[in-house]
C-alpha cells in the first residue's frame, strides 16, 4: 500500500539478514510507517542528485536503514532506523558504527505473496517471454533475397562486388589477357 509518495508496504514489511546468524527486525512499536521506497533515475525533468536512485528500506529518505543503489555499488546499511528494531544486518557491522557502504556481488530475488498474485506474474512474464522471443526471432530471420538485392543496387555503401569489376579490368587497370 502506498504511504505517502514514495513508501510503500505495511505492518507486514521486515528486514533480515542470514549469516553470520539469522535474524528479523519488524516494524517497532514506534514505527514512522516508511517501510520500503522505490525511486528510479526520472524521466523528463532531470534532478542533480541522483545518488538515491534504488531501492530504500526504512529510515527516512536522505538516510534509509538499507539502501540498494541501482548500480549495485556503494550501498548502505545502518544499525538502527525509526521504522524496523535495531540491529545489525550486515556481518561485518560494528553495534557503535552508524553506516557501512558495500557493493552487491549477486542478487537473489524471491516473489512471494498469495498463490494468485504469484500465478497472474508467472503469466504476464510468459506473455512478455513470448513476445519477446517472436521479436528476436524476427530479426534473426533475414530475407536473403532482398539482403542480397539491396546489396548489388547499392542501398549499402559496400566493396562487396568491388572484386568483380577488379577481375574484368585486371589490378593495372587495363584488361585481363589484353598483354602490354
Amino acid at each position: 500500500r502506498n504511504r505517502g509518495d514514495t513508501y510503500f508496504g505495511d505492518d507486514d514489511c521486515f528486514l533480515f539478514r542470514l549469516c553470520p546468524d539469522i535474524r528479523m527486525y519488524r516494524p517497532s512499536n514506534n514505527s514512522n510507517r516508511r517501510f520500503v521506497f522505490f525511486r528510479g533515475i526520472p524521466t523528463g525533468k532531470v534532478r542533480s542528485d541522483l545518488s538515491l536512485h534504488g531501492w530504500g528500506f526504512g529510515g527516512v529518505a536522505r538516510s534509509p536503514r538499507l539502501f540498494v543503489r541501482g548500480t549495485f555499488d556503494d550501498c548502505t546499511a545502518a544499525v538502527r532506523d525509526t521504522t524496523y528494531d535495531h540491529g545489525p544486518l550486515l556481518s561485518t557491522e560494528d553495534v557503535t558504527n552508524s553506516t557501512v557502504r558495500f557493493d552487491i556481488e549477486s542478487l537473489e530475488v524471491w516473489g512471494v505473496g498469495a498463490d494468485n498474485i504469484i500465478e497472474k506474474a508467472l503469466h504476464l512474464y510468459g506473455g512478455y517471454r513470448q513476445t519477446a522471443d517472436a521479436a528476436l526471432e524476427k530479426a534473426r530471420t533475414v530475407d536473403k533475397a532482398q539482403f542480397m538485392a539491396d546489396f548489388k543496387s547499392g542501398l549499402f555503401e559496400s566493396n562487396f562486388f568491388a572484386h568483380r569489376q577488379q577481375m574484368q579490368m585486371g589490378r593495372g587497370g587495363g584488361l585481363l589477357g589484353g598483354g602490354v
